[in-house]
C-alpha cells in the first residue's frame, strides 16, 4: 500500500495493529506506531486502544502505560487492555487500581479482574467481585471454578459448578481439572459419565484431566476405554494428550503400551521424554531409561532437572551406583543444572541400598542445601538393611533435629 503511494487512514491502522498483536510482531507494531504519529492520527481513540492492546500483549507495559496516560478519550478497550496487561504480569494491585477508576466497566473488565485474583489463588477477593458484578457470563463462572481449583477447594468448585445457570465445555473441563488436581479421581470419572450423558463433547483438555485421574487410580481398563473414546471421537493426540497417555499406561502397569504411544507422538518435548524415561525407571528398566536419555539428546532435546530425577531413580532401583554418581556429577559439569535435594536424595538412597553408608553420610554432609527427611530416611533405611546401628543412631538424631523447633543446622 505504501509502495503504491497510498496513505493509510484511521480505518486502516487498527487492522494493521491488530495483525501485529495477533502475530506477536511488537517490533513491527512500533514502526506502525511511528507512522501513526507521523500521520497525525495518534489521538484517534480506536488507534490508541489498538496500540495499548498491542503493547500489553507484547509485554511492553511501559509503552502501554505511556499511551494510556496520554490518552484523553479512553474507551472500554483501552481500560480493559491495561487491566489485562497488569494481570498477565501478576501486578494485581495495579490492575485493581485501573479497574476501580474505570467508569465504563463491562463484563470483560469484571471477568479479567476475577480471573486475575483466581490465578493468584486469592479466591476471597475474586468472590467479592463475583458477588457484586452486575452481569455474569459463563466466563465469570468459569473463572471462579478455576480459582477454587487453584486453591484445591473441590467442594467450593462443585458448589459453583452446580449453581451455574449455563455451562460450556470449559466449565466441565475446569471442574474435571479441579477434581484431578485434588486427587478426587473417581469423582472426575463419574463427572465425565455425566458429561457424556448430556451430550457434551470432550476436548483435549477434558481427556488430559481424565487420563491423569486414571493414572492416579491405576485404572488400566478405564484408561484404555478413554483411549478408545479419544480415537472414536477423533480428538487430536498432540504432544500434551500423547504424553498424558504415556503417563497413564506407564503408571497403570503397561509399559509396552506406553512405549507404543510414545513412538506414535510426532512432536515430542522434554516432558514427553521425561515421562517415558520415568515410566521405564518405575518398571525397573534402567538400561532402557538410559538408552532413551541418549536418544533424547540425539533428537536435540536438552534434559532438565526432572529428567535426572527419573534417571537417578532408575539407577537406585537397579543398584547402578557408579552410573548414579556419574550422572549426579554430570548435572552441573556437563548440563549446567544445579542438583536439587531430590537428586541428592536419589544417590543417597542408591548408596544406602548398596551398603555404602559412609559414602552416603559424606554426601549428605557435602550437600549445599539442608538435607530433608527423605534423604536422612533413605540413609536410615540402609542402616536397617545392613545392620549398621552406629550410623543408624547418628542418623536418628539428625532426623529428630529436623523437627521445627530444631530446624537449624
Amino acid at each position: 500500500m505504501l509502495q503504491r503511494g497510498l496513505s493509510p487512514n484511521n480505518f486502516t491502522y487498527p487492522f494493521v495493529i491488530k495483525a501485529c498483536t495477533v502475530s506477536s510482531l511488537t517490533r513491527y507494531g512500533t514502526s506502525v506506531h511511528a507512522h501513526v504519529c507521523k500521520a497525525g492520527l495518534d489521538s484517534d481513540v480506536y488507534i490508541q486502544s489498538s496500540l495499548i492492546h498491542m503493547y500489553t500483549n507484547g509485554k511492553d507495559l511501559a509503552s502501554a502505560e505511556l499511551l494510556f496516560v496520554k490518552c484523553c478519550d479512553r474507551d472500554a478497550v483501552s481500560w480493559n487492555s491495561m487491566i489485562d496487561g497488569y494481570v498477565k504480569y501478576g501486578e494485581i494491585e495495579l490492575a485493581r487500581n485501573v479497574f476501580d477508576r474505570m467508569c465504563c466497566r463491562d463484563v470483560i473488565s469484571w471477568n479479567t479482574m476475577i480471573n486475575g485474583y483466581a490465578i493468584l489463588g486469592n479466591i476471597e477477593e475474586a468472590k467479592k467481585l463475583f458477588d457484586v458484578m452486575p452481569e455474569r457470563s459463563v466466563v465469570s463462572w468459569n473463572s471462579m471454578l478455576a480459582g477454587y481449583g487453584k486453591c484445591e477447594d473441590y467442594e467450593g468448585a462443585y458448589r459453583v459448578f452446580n449453581e451455574m445457570p449455563r455451562r460450556d465445555v470449559a466449565s466441565w473441563n475446569a471442574m474435571l481439572a479441579c477434581y484431578a488436581q485434588c486427587g478426587k479421581s473417581r469423582e472426575a470419572l463419574e463427572l465425565f459419565d455425566e458429561m457424556k450423558a448430556l451430550g457434551v463433547k470432550a476436548t483435549e483438555a477434558t481427556v488430559v484431566s481424565l487420563l491423569s485421574a486414571c493414572a492416579h487410580l491405576g485404572a488400566l481398563d478405564q484408561g484404555s476405554s478413554l483411549h478408545k473414546y479419544i480415537d472414536e471421537h477423533k480428538i487430536e493426540v498432540g504432544t500434551i494428550t500423547g504424553t498424558a497417555l504415556v503417563d497413564m499406561y506407564a503408571r497403570c502397569g503397561s509399559i509396552s503400551l506406553a512405549r507404543q504411544v510414545f513412538c506414535s507422538i510426532e512432536d515430542k518435548d522434554v516432558l514427553t521424554w521425561n515421562t517415558i524415561i520415568a515410566g521405564n525407571a518405575m518398571h525397573g528398566h534402567a538400561n532402557e531409561a538410559h538408552e532413551l536419555f541418549t536418544k533424547m539428546q540425539e533428537t536435540g532435546i536438552s534434559p532438565n532437572d526432572i529428567t535426572f530425577v527419573a534417571l537417578l531413580s532408575a539407577c537406585s532401583h537397579a543398584g547402578m551406583v557408579e552410573e548414579g554418581q556419574r550422572l549426579l556429577a554430570s548435572m552441573s559439569s556437563t548440563y549446567s543444572i544445579d542438583p536439587k535435594v531430590e537428586h541428592y536424595g536419589c544417590v543417597i538412597d542408591l548408596l544406602s541400598r548398596a551398603g555404602r553408608l559412609e559414602e552416603a553420610m559424606d554426601l549428605i554432609e557435602a550437600m549445599p542445601m539442608e538435607p530433608n527427611s527423605s534423604a536422612w530416611g533413605a540413609l536410615l533405611g540402609g542402616c536397617r538393611i545392613h545392620g549398621n546401628t552406629e550410623v543408624g543412631e547418628l542418623v536418628g538424631k539428625r532426623l529428630i533435629g529436623l523437627q521445627p523447633e530444631h530446624s537449624g543446622r
